[in-house]
């Protein structure tokens, strides 16, 4: 897979997130960075635990995931 897929996929994923019904915009913008990172971090545990499990498919959804919360937080606070 090259760097453009992987970039498609965190796209998609950030489309996802911004279409989920509790997506709020304004509650994204207050949100701190040190907020962004928690969200990051739970997201971080849960590939953590997936490698445990030896899912390495779950694992990789992860962290295409807490590539996206990184992004959305940037979105947010740059």
């Amino acid at each position: 897979m090259d760097r453009k897929d992987i970039y498609d996929l965190i796209d998609k994923e950030r489309d996802y997130q911004d279409s989920l019904p509790q997506h709020n915009k304004a509650l994204d913008a207050s949100h701190g960075t040190s907020a962004w990172i928690i969200f990051m971090e739970d997201r971080l545990n849960r590939a953590k635990k997936a490698v445990y499990n030896l899912d390495q498919t779950k694992a990789t959804q992860e962290i295409i995931k807490v590539m996206a919360l990184g992004v959305a937080c940037l979105e947010n606070k740059m």
